[in-house]
């Protein structure tokens, strides 16, 4: 859990360095911060299940983007 809740600024950071910090990816932020503060005293996934949703969520995310009719 203490690895997440380093990898949550240094996301946030990152989209400020790459410029791709818009209003919609702060409020999924915010989103994300408060579920993840809602819920880490009762967190009981593993350090591989953690990365296991994370990449799920990044792979997913990504698909979405790359086969989206706006592009």
């Amino acid at each position: 859990m203490k690895k997440i809740e380093r990898l949550f600024p240094e996301i946030f950071e990152k989209m400020r360095q790459y410029r791709v910090l818009t209003s919609e990816n702060e409020k999924l932020y915010a989103i994300a911060m408060e579920l993840l503060n809602k819920n880490k005293n009762a967190w009981s996934l593993s350090p591989q299940e953690n990365v296991f949703y994370i990449l799920s969520g990044y792979a997913y995310i990504t698909y979405k983007a790359i086969t989206s009719k706006d592009r």
